[in-house]
């Protein structure tokens, strides 16, 4: 109650009113949000964003905060915050709503969420052999090799085989002979590659290929078999040597495991000597520098020289004989002539 007393020195007036006062509730005040803008973003695995809203009362009343998603309530959140998740098979839009009530008035914010659809990845589960691969050279090898891929999506994959980042023509599935020789030495990249149209996932072998010599081989010879000859006869002696490695080839030449001297290439002219007769071994020792070689053999026997003698006919040997006798009678009478004129002149006729 108010009450007003006027007095004018001898009588007094009393005035009263009667004031009620009535509790009016002031709302919540929104003072900040967070984050202030609309929001894009793109699938993934585990995404999460966090929202928040800063909300005030005057009047220090009790706040009640609800979320919504879509209009649906999110009763895991009664704060000033809330999470939104999301992953790969969520695309689309998103309305996020906070508000906040006193419990007669609400204020409130509201965000647009757009999530972008993002092509996930296939995904290769495993290979065979899951190991780096260690071989030797040889003839017509192969290696046997295969891999399991899976997309997440469903998309269908295609594959392609790679061998030391040359496609191979053909090779389209989950299995891939990869080959070798005696050509394929050195460190070699085998790559598959799983792809959904957008995206691929790779696995890689490496292979090791280790050099395996191979050595020379004698393909023919000249001659082919042991021979004679005299001993004052020249022969060539000749192989024919194939490296299949294309190494280059040494030549040595012995005989008897003497080494002959200068006797460097797949040819040598066997040069007998007279008199020098007997059983000879000719040796051709072929190196390609790796460790590999080849030989070739001759036996050879040298044989003296047998004179040629020259026969003259009969007839030539009869005239030889008369005229020898002939002679010698020519000369029996020269000489008794001589005899007789000096017995003459000695009894001085």
């Amino acid at each position: 109650d108010i009450t007003v007393n006027v007095n004018d020195g001898e009588e007094t007036v009393t005035h009263s009113w009667y004031l009620q006062i009535i509790n009016v509730n002031r709302p919540p005040v929104l003072l900040s949000h967070e984050p202030e803008q609309e929001l894009t973003v793109n699938e993934t695995s585990y995404g999460r964003l966090y929202l928040s809203v800063n909300v005030y009362d005057p009047d220090g009343d009790y706040l009640n905060y609800q979320w919504t998603q879509n209009e649906e309530i999110q009763y895991g959140y009664r704060s000033s915050t809330f999470t939104f998740s999301y992953n790969h098979e969520s695309a689309g839009e998103y309305v996020i709503r906070a508000s906040v009530s006193d419990s007669e008035h609400t204020v409130g914010f509201a965000w647009l969420i757009e999530v972008l659809d993002v092509n996930v990845p296939p995904t290769i589960s495993s290979a065979n052999p899951y190991r780096n691969l260690y071989y030797n050279e040889q003839e017509n090898g192969s290696i046997e090799m295969s891999v399991s891929a899976y997309d997440p999506e469903g998309d269908e994959l295609t594959y392609k085989w790679y061998v030391d980042d040359l496609e191979m023509p053909g090779a389209n599935e989950t299995q891939f002979t990869f080959r070798f020789g005696f050509d394929s030495a050195g460190t070699h990249y085998v790559n598959v590659s799983a792809s959904d149209g957008q995206d691929e996932a790779t696995y890689t072998w490496t292979i090791y290929i280790y050099d395996i010599n191979r050595p020379p081989y004698v393909r023919g010879a000249n001659p082919v078999e042991d021979f004679t000859v005299d001993d004052t006869s020249k022969k060539w002696l000749t192989v024919d040597i194939r490296d299949l490695d294309g190494d280059d080839l040494v030549y040595y030449w012995y005989m008897n495991e003497t080494q002959i001297e200068d006797a460097n290439t797949s040819s040598y002219q066997l040069i007998t000597q007279r008199n020098m007769t007997g059983n000879f071994t000719y040796m051709v020792l072929v190196s390609d520098g790796r460790g590999g070689y080849a030989q070739y053999y001759w036996n050879v026997t040298v044989v003296k020289t047998v004179e040629d003698t020259f026969e003259l006919p009969t007839w030539a040997l009869v005239l030889i004989i008369v005229a020898i006798v002939v002679g010698i009678f020519g000369a029996l009478v020269v000489v008794m002539y001589s005899r007789e004129r000096q017995r003459y002149r000695g009894r001085g006729v």
